[in-house]
């Protein structure tokens, strides 16, 4: 087993590397951190293994705690579900508490400590019932919140949530019986199988907010086949090859078992990646029906090529009618969330970085209007300056995003310094236009990325 767990801290933290290396959006990021936490967790249990005494068993309960918690926030944060600063603090505190006991010798995990083949075993003491009803209560939590935004979604954010859902519920509600509820009544030989499991829900869900944020669900389901039989034949593999490396490191006096880590490491590291895409292709290969893919390719590109027609349109057709109302040019910046920017729309030299200063400013969703930058920059907004030059050196006399944060679809711009001086009526024209058109661009935009993520595969 502690070959196992080994090999699933490699490769979770190998996940946990690449998540937060591809991470576009802060929740992204956020569970690209979880799951380097959780590779730090799959250590500790394999540290216990080699080390089967106080404090490494009890580092492990110490540290999960805290990993259960991590785990509920990120839920939250991924729902847009807010908690309380009072509430979080709670809750952070009794993660304190609960780590606390579990350094304790003999108050969550008893003095007697055996560990077998394939499991761990050990006594339990008279706080673990604590211990594991507060682990328990917050993985249910962050499931029932996780739920309740699934039932509230529609269309195509609610194939997204059931990917997520589907990949969340499962290995948790395994992780619940097999680490607090069989324990209690004496069944302690399934309790070492977390930690690969911990590798299942953290690749899955990577997997569900990466690759198919708006996927058809059948899609996914199929994928998440071949991702999973991918990911049994690599654990085989790699364990097979660390034994393998063990007894030829064995029968050689002048190699160290700390040798044989640092080589196993070094195979892992060389060969994961083509190992994987080359296991992947093949099995693939094997579940896909070609000439059904084929003319489904066809119609996604059809779908494609009517879903980006239909969002330029759209597009267009506002503009027109603004440039018709306003008596100026207007032109249209499009959120790439893959380059962390604002770019025009369709074609254009214009880009604003979303991390820049105007960018920011943008994505607040403000309205912002050039004649009145000076007043708000007298009355404390210095930061309006780098706006408002950068409004003047591209001729912009107003800007009016669509969306906000990391909902943000784009943003018009009105061209035309000085041809124009924008009443207030004008301006509740643009924040009632603004506030009104966001939902339809929205949803067309959110069609046109889905078309177009089902078809680039």
């Amino acid at each position: 087993m502690d070959k196992v767990i080994f090999i699933a801290g490699i490769l979770n933290l190998l996940l946990g590397i690449a998540t937060v290396l591809r991470a576009r959006t802060r929740v992204q990021r956020q569970f690209g951190y979880l799951v380097l936490l959780i590779a730090v967790w799959v250590f500790v249990n394999f540290t216990y293994f080699q080390l089967p005494r106080y404090p490494y068993v009890h580092l492990s309960y110490a540290v999960g705690i805290f990993l259960v918690l991590a785990i509920f926030f990120w839920v939250a944060a991924f729902v847009k579900q807010r908690i309380r600063t009072a509430v979080r603090w709670v809750f952070i505190l009794v993660a304190i508490a609960v780590s606390g006991l579990s350094m304790v010798p003999g108050w969550v995990i008893g003095n007697q400590i055996d560990i077998g083949p394939v499991q761990y075993i050990v006594t339990l003491g008279p706080v673990f019932n604590l211990f594991a009803a507060v682990a328990s209560i917050l993985l249910i939590a962050a499931a029932i919140v996780l739920l309740r935004a699934f039932f509230r979604a529609q269309g195509l954010e609610r194939l997204r949530m059931t990917y997520v859902v589907l990949a969340f519920v499962v290995p948790i509600t395994f992780i619940i019986v097999v680490d607090f509820v069989l324990p209690i009544f004496g069944v302690l030989w399934s309790a070492g199988l977390d930690s690969p499991i911990s590798l299942v829900f953290a690749s899955f869900i990577a997997f569900a907010i990466f690759r198919h944020r708006f996927f058809d669900i059948r899609v996914v389901i199929r994928k998440s086949l071949v991702q999973f039989v991918t990911f049994v034949l690599l654990f085989a593999i790699y364990a097979y090859a660390l034994l393998l490396v063990q007894r030829s490191t064995s029968s050689n006096f002048t190699l160290s078992s700390n040798t044989s880590l640092l080589v196993t490491i070094f195979i892992i590291g060389l060969t994961i990646e083509p190992l994987r895409k080359g296991i992947y292709k093949f099995i693939d290969g094997i579940v896909a029906n070609r000439e059904k893919d084929r003319q489904e390719a066809l119609k996604r590109m059809q779908l494609m090529a009517a879903s980006t027609m239909l969002f330029q349109t759209l597009l267009e057709r506002t503009q027109q009618e603004l440039g018709k109302t306003f008596g100026v040019r207007v032109d249209f910046l499009l959120a790439e969330r893959r380059v962390q920017a604002l770019t025009q729309f369709p074609a254009g030299q214009m880009k604003v970085q979303l991390e820049d200063v105007v960018g920011q400013r943008i994505a607040g969703g403000r309205v912002l209007i050039a004649d009145e930058l000076p007043y708000r920059i007298e009355n404390g907004e210095t930061s309006l300056k780098v706006v408002h030059e950068w409004m003047l050196s591209n001729d912009v006399s107003a800007i009016v995003p669509i969306g906000a944060g990391e909902d943000m679809v784009g943003a018009f711009l009105f061209r035309g310094m000085g041809k124009v001086v924008y009443t207030a009526d004008m301006v509740r024209f643009m924040k009632d236009f603004q506030e009104q058109s966001t939902f339809a661009f929205a949803s067309a935009y959110a069609y046109k990325l889905a078309i177009e993520r089902i078809t680039i595969k």
